[in-house]
């Protein structure tokens, strides 16, 4: 994930060498992709670096602008998985994650007197916490100045040693 005022680029490499570059660009009004890419490398050299061998396979596709969320589900008989539940970063396929983690979830909390309120409390329980951190990053993206002040912190390993820590508990 490389971070930069106003926004953010990430690549995941997968096994058969192809990689997905993604990123979130706070602007108000529309912003071509091309253009979010160019900015990140002359901006980002490690990003640079990454990216110098890499040679594009499609086109960009985004959307935008995202409605956020922290809660997570809360309709009676309602069971949202994914996005659905509640959008979050897209920092490494969090929605696809969220997703993901809904069939356990499901699978668990299927025979309890209420399960709607269980799969909402375990949802709660495991997603909330990286939700909250999302919007914290997020306002910390909108906000230059605390984000090169914070950059340093973030930086060091015991403070990465936290935040990995924290993300234990989400599938």
């Amino acid at each position: 994930l490389h971070i930069y005022p106003g926004g953010y680029v990430g690549a995941q490499t997968f096994a058969d060498g192809i990689t997905n570059v993604c990123g979130l660009l706070f602007k108000n009004a529309a912003y071509p992709w091309e253009d979010v890419f160019r900015e990140a490398l002359s901006r980002l050299p490690k990003f640079h670096a990454l990216m110098s061998r890499a040679r594009r396979t499609s086109d960009w596709r985004g959307v935008g602008p995202l409605p956020y969320s922290r809660n997570g589900p809360n309709e009676p008989g309602v069971f949202p998985a994914g996005d659905a539940a509640a959008v979050g970063d897209p920092f490494f396929g969090e929605g696809i994650g969220r997703a993901l983690a809904a069939g356990p979830q499901l699978f668990a909390v299927w025979r309890t007197p209420d399960p709607t309120a269980a799969y909402r409390a375990l949802w709660r329980k495991t997603f909330r916490a990286r939700l909250r951190r999302g919007a914290w990053i997020r306002g910390l993206l909108r906000r230059p100045w605390a984000l090169r002040a914070a950059l340093p912190l973030l930086a060091r390993p015991a403070v990465l040693r936290l935040f990995s820590h924290l993300d234990q508990k989400t599938p």
